[in-house]
């Protein structure tokens, strides 16, 4: 029974499906709860993943947050900003500076960690207002 719950939860994980709360690797969603999100770990205490108390795209995190997190308009070091475009799924990062934001480069597709302008998001010429602000764990940068 053990080894098919390992293959089962393996399966999920490699195929992208996401469980509640958890993200599939290298999207900003992930990005995000790896910073902001309690630590998931195996039966070693070896961490295997983060959570937040929250899932979905991140089009969805400003509704499925707002029973847990304070969510607004105002820009704050440290809170998430959420973004309903460019894609269905949207985009989030986190609040570094005034006007600056980390968050994953989904593109690369390598989960690697960019800094940009929250203006001027995703680009100079086509940009989107964040959808709200998630004031949640707001020291964890």
């Amino acid at each position: 029974m053990k080894k098919q719950c390992f293959l089962f939860l393996a399966f999920l994980l490699l195929s992208g499906i996401s469980m509640a709360g958890t993200f599939v690797w290298g999207n900003c969603t992930w990005g995000v709860a790896s910073v902001k999100g309690d630590p998931v770990t195996d039966k070693k205490g070896k961490v295997i993943d983060h959570q937040l108390p929250w899932g979905g795209n991140a089009a969805q995190w400003c509704a499925n947050a707002k029973n847990i997190a304070t969510t607004d308009k105002k820009e704050s070091v440290g809170a998430i900003v959420v973004f309903s475009g460019p894609s269905s799924a949207g985009h989030v990062g986190i609040v570094t500076k005034a006007g600056t934001m980390k968050s994953m480069n989904d593109i690369s597709g390598l989960g690697l960690w960019d800094t940009r302008a929250i203006s001027g998001f995703p680009n100079k010429k086509n940009p989107i207002a964040p959808s709200c602000y998630i004031h949640y764990r707001e020291s964890k940068i």
